[in-house]
């Protein structure tokens, strides 16, 4: 049917890293495969080898059994969702994988063969396979691959992935993201598990890594979207796929840059995350902390980090919250006397920003002048920022049992 067809042409852009931040963009002329696969299928109808695939597949108890089931690993009846079925995870494959071989319309015997030993391997050792790929903004790291724990990485992506992404329509009409994001990313998250995969499982996974990532570069680090492929031991020819977008504002800041040393520290804190006995403890702070790289306003932002703060050091108490909080956190970070005065200091200038906000209060004039003496509410907010990151890492990075009630004891004690 497809016999002396011409094989349909697209443009293709490449994207090539000249170095010095500079990059280049050739455009040249790529097979269609997609195109000629859409003339295929208006065919289909007509083609009596498909009819006789089809016929084959019924007679075959191991085919019929990997092809023509459904989800839940019932068999389809319905003789058009067969078709449907054949089609979308036999001869699209198939096709697909030799036409992008052969880059012409032709026949091959020996790229043929190639390809159906290939599919009867799939279907005499059938596996589950899960792997999801998280392209990150304002993220780069030094070595090829990052190992965070058995099934999660962090990987360099490669032009030819960025290229795929680029030159797709499906990306670039649904993509939130504009295409100097997509072309700027430089690495991913990647999780994979040959078994049953929970997706809620690898969002997890996913979402702690790049709250540890935040917290250990202190800049805004955001996933641009999710692609995710499995295959089912029960349907060995069916690879599945979707893609998600996250909701982030994905600020422009900074780029991070993970090297050897911040390499081996955030896998040290991942281990932290999953074994360490302050985990429960900060989890709330932790995750107020690093929700504030989506907020705009400084407002929100110290309300986050007060929420934060409060839940570490004051949660046995709702009286006197200022002083208690304030004198615990400079006991708990201060190194020095005149160290634990100036963070007593900015706690309470801080505290007091909190309450002008969360009373009305610092839109008023003659408020903000009064608390802006010390620092202006952008101040504020940039040092109790770092204050609740510093008390995270510490309490992350530790091996003893956070108890805030026995900081004025200990300070006593000093």
């Amino acid at each position: 049917m497809l016999h002396g067809k011409e094989m349909p042409m697209r443009t293709w852009t490449r994207i090539e890293r000249l170095g010095n931040n500079q990059t280049s963009f050739p455009v040249e002329r790529r097979p269609d495969i997609s195109a000629l696969m859409i003339e295929f299928y208006r065919k289909l109808d007509k083609i009596l080898s498909f009819k006789q695939l089809s016929e084959s597949i019924e007679l075959n108890l191991k085919l019929k059994s990997a092809i023509l089931s459904d989800a839940a690993g019932q068999p389809i009846t319905d003789n058009s969702a067969k078709q449907m079925w054949i089609l979308n995870s036999l001869v699209s494959p198939f096709l697909s994988e030799y036409f992008t071989k052969r880059n012409v319309v032709d026949f091959d015997r020996k790229t043929v063969n190639s390809i159906v030993a290939k599919f009867i391997r799939k279907i005499r050792t059938p596996i589950t396979k899960f792997i999801s790929i998280s392209p990150l903004l304002n993220l780069e790291i030094t070595m090829d691959v990052l190992d965070i724990a058995p099934g999660v990485r962090l990987r360099k992506l490669s032009n030819e992935q960025l290229e795929k992404w680029f030159n797709s329509d499906s990306v670039i009409s649904s993509s939130p993201i504009s295409n100097m994001d997509l072309i700027n990313m430089q690495c991913a998250v990647e999780i994979s598990n040959e078994a049953h995969q929970d997706k809620r499982q690898s969002r997890y996974f996913l979402n702690n890594l790049v709250d540890l990532l935040r917290l250990l570069t202190d800049l805004n680090i955001y996933v641009a979207f999710t692609e995710e492929e499995y295959q089912e031991e029960s349907r060995p020819l069916l690879n599945q796929s979707s893609r998600s977008w996250m909701p982030s504002l994905r600020l422009h800041r900074l780029k991070a840059i993970i090297d050897d040393t911040s390499g081996s520290r955030l896998i040290n804190l991942w281990r932290h995350v999953q074994e360490c006995t302050n985990t429960k403890k900060i989890e709330l702070a932790f995750k107020r902390w690093s929700e504030t790289s989506e907020r705009l306003l400084d407002e929100d932002k110290l309300i986050d980090y007060w929420v934060a703060l409060e839940s570490l050091f004051t949660s046995d108490s709702n009286q006197e919250v200022k002083f208690r909080a304030s004198l615990r956190i400079a006991a708990f970070l201060g190194e020095t006397p005149e160290n634990r005065k100036d963070i007593y200091n900015d706690m309470r200038n801080s505290y007091d920003w909190r309450s002008a906000i969360v009373h009305g209060e610092f839109r008023k004039p003659k408020k903000v002048k009064e608390l802006n003496k010390k620092y202006t509410l952008h101040e504020i907010t940039e040092k109790t920022h770092s204050y609740l990151r510093a008390s995270i890492l510490r309490l992350l990075e530790s091996n003893e049992g956070f108890d805030p009630t026995g900081i004025e004891m200990r300070l006593l004690c000093k």
